[in-house]
């Protein structure tokens, strides 16, 4: 089992990273506005002496024209930077779901292990006091043919009971281990995207140990890439938002195939 505290630490630190690039994202957002203002007042003012001016006076058109450019030159600066904060703090936000997604799927196999270990010291137990309940009741069994029913059908239960949990406590254990684990796919990716999704964590050689781990938890798409692809970027390929740095490949015109039923 995988250290959830480290993972808690992980997206703690993500959480702060997360709400220090909203704050500036708010701080540039107001300074923007500020510098639109600017903008809007000095195109403003160069329409005015445009229209009213004196046009022969270059030094004040010139003037007009400088503000206007450095105004506009603010606010682009300003969208820049805003777009590039974003994408990052969409990347954030991504590792921070996926950092998420895992601690939760750790604490519900956590919790599954330990109601199956608890299930499996209790059932000796019953087992042994039911088989003696039934062996109490076999004295009566002359007395009473409701009696000897009963005893039977205790024993029967008893019997099902420890069959099927033998067989079924492991299949949960695995079940609990094989939903709540990571989950990768093999798939086919382009190689100029390799560098980008590996940065983004997206991606890893077939060789790496967590595809090992993983394998037969998810279906699998057998393809001959080189990559396997973790499953919360592949919900992106059904979206129609795609992780940064990612591009949808170009598709073909929808095509509708038609065919005749044969007679029969």
């Amino acid at each position: 089992m995988a250290n959830i505290f480290r993972k808690r630490c992980s997206s703690e630190k993500l959480e702060a990273d997360l709400a220090s690039m909203r704050k500036r994202v708010d701080v540039l957002a107001a300074k923007r506005a500020e510098a639109k203002a600017v903008f809007d007042q000095a195109v403003s003012e160069r329409q005015s002496f445009l229209l009213e001016g004196d046009l022969s006076d270059e030094r004040a058109g010139d003037r007009l024209q400088k503000a206007v450019d450095a105004a506009a030159s603010r606010v682009t600066g300003f969208d820049g930077a805003l777009l590039a904060l974003q994408t990052q703090l969409d990347d954030v936000e991504m590792k921070l779901r996926a950092e998420n997604e895992a601690v939760e799927r750790e604490r519900v196999a956590s919790e599954v292990e330990a109601t199956i270990k608890d299930i499996e010291a209790r059932l000796q137990p019953w087992l042994e006091n039911t088989r003696a309940f039934i062996a109490a009741l076999a004295p009566l069994d002359h007395l009473s043919f409701e009696t000897q029913q009963c005893r039977e059908f205790i024993a029967k239960l008893a019997g099902e009971v420890e069959l099927a949990l033998a067989v079924h406590l492991p299949d949960l254990r695995r079940y609990a281990t094989r939903h709540h684990a990571e989950r990768w796919s093999d798939v086919e990716l382009l190689v100029r995207l390799v560098p980008r999704a590996s940065q983004k964590g997206a991606i890893a050689p077939l060789s790496d140990a967590r595809k090992e781990r993983s394998q037969g938890n998810a279906r699998k798409f057998h393809c001959a890439g080189a990559y396997g692809c973790r499953s919360e970027f592949r919900s992106y390929c059904r979206r129609a938002i795609l992780p940064p740095g990612f591009e949808r490949l170009p598709a073909g015109a929808e095509r509708i195939l038609s065919y005749r039923e044969p007679r029969r």
